[in-house]
C-alpha cells in the first residue's frame, strides 16, 4: 500500500527513523518469512527469528484419499486477484487433449478469470465454487489430485509466500506453484518435495509437468503394486522430484512446532530456530525484491 498511497519525503524519513529504532532496540524480532528477514537485515545487522504462519493440524482430517488420476481434479482454493491469474495454467490445459481433467476455483475470483477461461475454450472443464469455511476448504484440498497456488505478481514476488501454501503442504497432494522458480515459495516446495514451481509464462513447463503427473498416477492406478512415492522413484517415468513428500520437513510448519519455537524465544534463554536468519548482509537479496518499502 506504500506505493498505492505514496508518502511524502518527510513521512518516509520519519518512518525510516522509527523503523530503525525498533529494529535496533527490540530484544528479539520475529518475522513470518525469510524474505522479510533478508530485507530488514540489510538495515540492521542482527538475528531475525523466522516463524512462518504454518498450518493447523486440527483443520485437517487425519486420513485423506490417495492421489488419483481418476478423476484428475485440479483445484485452486482461495481468492484469485488480477495479480494472481493462473494464465499459464489455463493455456497449458487448453493444449491437453489426451486425458480428461476438471479444474475448480473455490472462492472469490477476478472477473478476468472467467474471460480467460472462455478464451482458452475451457468452459466445459472449469467450475467456479463460492467461498466455503476453512475446514471445508482444507477437506477440498485433501480430495484434489493437484493443488495450485499463484504467487502474486509484484516487485516482491520472490519473497512472497501465500498462506494457502502451508495448508497445501498438510493436505498431502501434489502442489503446482506458479511464480519465481528461485523464490521463497519455490524453496519450500523443493525442500518438502511436494511438487514443482514454474515461472509465470512457462506454459510448456506446466503442461509437461501435469502430463507427467497424470502418466505416473495412471500407471499406479493400473495395478502397479507400489505407492505413488515409490513409483515416482522407478526408472520410468523419471519423476522422483515431482512428488515424494518429506514429512519431517513438512511437520516443521505445523503450528504446534512453530508455537514451541516461539515459547523458547519468550523464555529468554539463548535460542536459534530452524528458520532463523542472522547477519545476511552478504547474502544477496533476490533480484525481484525492492529495497524501497518493506513487504506488507
Amino acid at each position: 500500500y506504500n506505493r498505492v498511497l505514496p508518502r511524502t519525503a518527510l513521512i518516509r524519513k520519519w518512518d525510516s527513523r522509527m523503523e530503525h529504532s525498533v529494529l535496533s532496540q527490540a530484544d528479539e524480532i520475529t518475522v513470518t518469512a525469510p524474505g522479510t528477514a533478508r530485507y530488514f537485515s540489510e538495515k540492521v545487522n542482527r538475528t531475525f527469528h523466522v516463524i512462518p504462519n504454518g498450518y493447523d493440524p486440527d483443520d485437517f482430517a487425519p486420513d485423506h484419499p490417495e492421489v488419483s488420476a481418476n478423476p484428475f481434479l485440479i483445484r485452486h482454493t482461495g481468492s484469485v486477484m488480477e495479480t494472481s491469474l493462473p494464465l499459464s495454467l489455463l493455456q497449458a490445459l487448453s493444449e491437453v487433449h489426451d486425458f480428461e481433467f476438471q479444474l475448480e476455483f473455490i472462492g472469490a475470483i477476478h472477473p478476468a478469470l472467467r474471460e480467460q477461461v472462455r478464451l482458452n475454450n475451457l468452459g466445459e472443464n472449469v467450475r467456479f465454487l463460492p467461498y466455503i469455511p476453512h475446514k471445508q476448504a482444507t477437506a477440498k484440498m485433501q480430495e484434489a489430485t493437484l493443488n495450485v497456488v499463484v504467487v502474486h505478481r509484484s516487485a516482491e514476488s520472490q519473497i512472497l509466500i501465500p498462506g494457502k501454501l502451508y495448508d497445501y503442504l498438510k493436505a498431502g497432494k501434489p502442489i503446482l506453484v506458479i511464480g519465481p522458480p528461485d523464490g521463497d515459495a519455490a524453496t519450500i516446495i523443493r525442500k518438502c518435495r511436494m511438487g514443482a514451481t514454474f515461472d509465470y509464462d512457462d506454459v510448456s513447463g506446466v503442461r509437461r509437468w501435469i502430463r507427467a503427473l497424470h502418466t505416473a498416477l495412471r500407471s499406479v492406478s493400473s495395478g502397479t503394486p507400489l505407492t505413488i512415492e515409490q513409483h515416482l522413484k522407478t526408472p520410468f517415468p523419471k519423476l522422483e522430484i515431482l512428488f515424494s513428500p518429506d514429512h519431517r520437513e513438512i511437520s516443521r510448519y505445523s503450528r504446534s512446532a512453530l508455537t514451541e519455537q516461539f515459547a523458547h524465544l519468550l523464555s529468554g534463554e539463548p535460542y536459534s530456530g530452524p528458520f532463523d536468519i542472522g547477519d545476511t548482509r552478504n547474502d544477496p537479496t533476490p533480484s525481484g525484491a525492492r529495497q524501497t518499502d518493506p513487504p506488507r
